[in-house]
């Protein structure tokens, strides 16, 4: 089964055809903490126009900063609930709980 190319509206299309006169395309990396975009030629393994020739350009998409604050706070508050809530089951379950073989 081959897959049909995805739908693309018309602004879109125009859009992405004026940039770069649709020589290049965007390359996304995402993990846990970062997210990187990275311009690469559009057909990879040919020779890219004059204009296009140099070093890969990239950028990284950052939070600011009193949202990075607001995001850590929020998890460490649901760590502490966590650790809490461990606590209070281990107290009142002394049996199951009890001390290590050590």
């Amino acid at each position: 089964m081959v897959p049909k190319p995805a739908f693309v509206p018309g602004s879109t299309a125009a859009r992405w055809g004026a940039t770069a006169a649709g020589r290049r395309r965007g390359g996304v990396h995402g993990n846990v903490s970062n997210l990187a975009v990275v311009p690469l030629p559009a057909c990879p393994g040919t020779d890219p126009p004059a204009d296009v020739v140099g070093a890969v350009v990239s950028s990284e998409a950052a939070l600011p900063e009193d949202e990075r604050v607001r995001i850590e706070r929020r998890q460490r508050r649901r760590r502490g609930r966590r650790r809490a809530l461990e606590r209070s089951r281990h107290a009142t379950n002394t049996t199951q709980y009890g001390p290590g073989k050590r």
